[in-house]
């Protein structure tokens, strides 16, 4: 840590501190670890997670999932190696074991990562500051909050993001070759998060030689070679009108033209950061940011047309929105920096710095930037001309009111930027202080004054007496780290036999585990029938998505009172999922055609079942396994079958 972070670099310091040496980068690393553990707290495999997780067990064992929903008609883990090299891993290690273990390496890499490229573009005393930045301040990009770098959960994001990261920290430093190696590696991980860096790239070597600006021949070729060769007639295929819509209702993420206002404030609001640091930026930043800019705008664009324009399926595929994450992560990065420069302006600019936080400030939370905000970026652009026409006192006031603004918004929803304040659960170590929520609210501000403090009169003997401190700290954070849930060990750590339920369940059996994807098959290790987390890669294949949604209108069923009972509910269906009775089971079982072998139920029916299994470990869960063969026996009335929505395509 340098004191020349919150201080002219041209200043001498007050005291004589330790500018550098083994004491300054331990103790920096030291912090790092601490708040990257507690900021980013491990709960399982969960989200995207639980589809790496099928694809590693698919490899392992593939016959089981053969008739799997996810896997049965290809999936996105055909573009990607990450699944192939997980597994053997999680052959060594066990799933829950190795997934844990990958994801903190993920998020060192990413950290690491992340020093390095800032290594590259920030001055020396503004490095810390901005990768503690990235730490604390939102991770989210994209809409709906949905993705963000740096996840708490194991993807092949988790380790192309640092790639990424290190091949432009390679290019920027002009070792092309090795950031080339790098950024193949990145995008055999996950293509769709590793070709926006190389869009970058090329627009950063096009600013030094024109002629890369020839590369643009090749998209035309490539176009007029559609017409003419019936392999790439792909590149001209659209989406029909069914396909599309399964995907706009159940991929959110995808089209980003359905994106809510807060959604377009919180990228605009990058682009304002990126755009503001550019002008005040050395040539090597300049250059990047302008990369960085001109990527984002070109791939929106790109995307918009050819996705939520044309409705073209590969263009849709590509998610060319993803560029996002780059953006976000350099407009992040770039704030401390940003601000420190902002107020080393003449006297008369104080003001205009305070208009510039207060946009941050309204763009800051994703999904959910407030409509004010481009109110205050078109007045910090307009600053200037503003103030040579208007006099001092309008100008306070328009100041006070932004940041009024600004503090009401955002002081509601501090507790979102904390780790405990996730829905994914609540960290052990807070509990004590969730009653009030004030230290919570608090510990963001905290951090960044006691930096400050730190910075400005820290002496190299403060540094060796806060070693043992972080050190601790440290160790603590390690600890706490690992947030799951009696019940997610369970589903992946392998602690149960081979017949958790005590019967022998065929390997062709599919199984509708109600509510849970994870455990049919981590647990099982048999094909899920339907749950919405298999429609994830959707906009990959449109055969999925018409048996997707096939299968879950067999699944709209009647109670034994003759309700409606909807077991499985998408997104944007104004619908509530059902708890289903036997009735509605039974006739879950006969509208598959003998399809669905298995139910599993986290509650019992009024009939006996096939199998119990209360894992062993304190989850205080059961669960109940029903043979549809079994209830197909009964005497259980059923009301009516299933009715067939627009949705779905007749079986």
């Amino acid at each position: 840590m340098n004191a020349g972070f919150l201080t002219t670099e041209q200043s001498p310091p007050k005291q004589p501190r330790l500018e550098s040496g083994f004491a300054t980068t331990l103790a920096a690393s030291l912090l790092a670890v601490v708040l990257l553990l507690l900021f980013h707290p491990y709960h399982g495999i969960l989200h995207d997670s639980t589809i790496y997780a099928g694809q590693v067990l698919a490899l392992l064992d593939p016959a089981p999932f053969a008739h799997d929903l996810f896997f049965a008609y290809g999936s996105q883990a055909q573009f990607s190696l990450f699944p192939s090299l997980v597994a053997h891993l999680v052959q060594t290690l066990g799933l829950g074991n190795a997934f844990l273990w990958l994801t903190l390496a993920g998020l060192l890499a990413f950290v690491i990562a992340s020093w390095g490229l800032l290594h590259q573009l920030l001055p020396e005393s503004s490095r810390f500051p901005a990768l503690l930045a990235l730490l604390l301040l939102p991770a989210s990009y994209g809409a709906w909050g949905i993705l963000s770098y740096a996840e708490p959960f194991l993807t092949g994001r988790s380790f192309a993001e640092p790639l990424c990261l290190a091949a432009l920290a390679a290019l920027v430093a002009q070792r092309r070759t090795l950031a080339g190696l790098l950024g193949l590696a990145a995008l055999a991980l996950h293509p769709l998060q590793a070709g926006p860096a190389f869009v970058i790239g090329w627009l950063w070597l096009a600013q030094q030689d024109r002629r890369w600006l020839h590369l643009l021949w090749l998209p035309t070729l490539a176009a007029a070679a559609c017409f003419a060769l019936p392999q790439l007639s792909f590149l001209t295929a659209r989406m029909d009108a069914l396909w599309f819509q399964q995907v706009w209702d159940r991929n959110l993420v995808v089209f980003y033209s359905q994106s809510g206002v807060g959604d377009w404030n919180y990228l605009v609001k990058d682009l304002f950061v990126a755009a503001v640091a550019a002008r005040h930026a050395a040539p090597a930043l300049r250059r990047y940011l302008h990369s960085v800019l001109g990527a984002s705008v070109m791939l929106f664009a790109l995307g918009l047309l050819l996705a939520d324009g044309l409705h073209l399926a590969w263009g849709a595929g590509l998610q060319l929105w993803r560029v996002h994450w780059l953006l976000h992560w350099t407009a992040t990065a770039m704030l401390p920096w940003l601000c420190v420069r902002l107020w080393r302006q003449p006297a008369h600019d104080k003001l205009r710095l305070l208009v510039f936080v207060c946009a941050v400030v309204l763009g800051l939370m994703p999904s959910a930037a407030h409509p004010m905000f481009m109110i205050a970026a078109l007045l910090y652009w307009v600053w200037p001309w503003l103030s040579q026409r208007v006099g001092m006192p309008l100008q306070r006031t328009l100041v006070v009111l932004c940041l009024g603004v600004a503090m009401i918004y955002v002081l509601p929803n501090t507790l979102a930027l904390t780790p405990w304040g996730a829905p994914l659960g609540t960290m052990r170590w807070v509990d004590a202080l969730m009653q009030p929520r004030l230290p919570a609210a608090l510990s963001l501000p905290t951090v960044l004054a006691t930096l400050w403090f730190w910075q400005r009169y820290a002496t190299a003997r403060l540094y060796w007496i806060a070693l043992p401190a972080l050190f601790f700290a440290a160790l603590f954070s390690g600890y706490q780290w690992d947030q799951r849930s009696a019940l997610q060990r369970a589903f992946t750590d392998p602690m149960h036999d081979a017949q958790p339920f005590g019967i022998n369940i065929a390997p062709d059996a599919q199984v509708l585990w109600l509510g849970n994807l994870l455990p049919a098959w981590s647990v099982l290790h048999r094909s899920h029938y339907i749950q919405q987390q298999q429609l994830s890669g959707i906009v990959f294949n449109r055969a999925t998505s018409i048996e997707g949604y096939r299968r879950k209108e067999l699944l709209h069923v009647k109670d034994a009172q003759g309700k409606d009972c909807r077991i499985v509910v998408f997104p944007k269906e104004p619908f509530i999922a059902c708890k289903p009775d036997a009735a509605a089971v039974r006739q879950a079982c006969e509208n598959s055609r003998n399809k669905l072998t298995y139910v599993v139920l986290y509650y019992p029916l009024n009939y006996p079942a096939a199998g119990i299994w209360a894992p062993d470990n304190g989850a205080e869960s059961t669960y109940y396994l029903y043979a549809c063969r079994e209830l197909a026996n009964t005497g259980i009335t059923i009301q009516s079958s299933a009715q067939p929505t627009p949705h779905a395509p007749a079986p």
